[in-house]
């Protein structure tokens, strides 16, 4: 598995960091809702669905 560093810790190419850093999103109302609706469906937490969204986004735009 290759790993991508950088100067605040480093991001395996399926997402997983060696450490998690807190971060602030700002979310409109009806999105946080609904994405909270479906971690209850799915069993996730609403930082999982987040994250599993953006290793999405990164494979999609990401250069190889």
């Amino acid at each position: 598995m290759k790993t991508v560093a950088n100067k605040k810790g480093s991001i395996s190419r399926d997402g997983q960091s060696a450490s998690k850093k807190p971060t602030i999103v700002r979310l409109d109302p009806v999105l946080k809702k609904k994405l909270k609706h479906i971690g209850i469906e799915q069993d996730k937490s609403l930082n999982s669905i987040i994250e599993e969204a953006l290793v999405d986004y990164l494979k999609r735009y990401e250069k190889p």
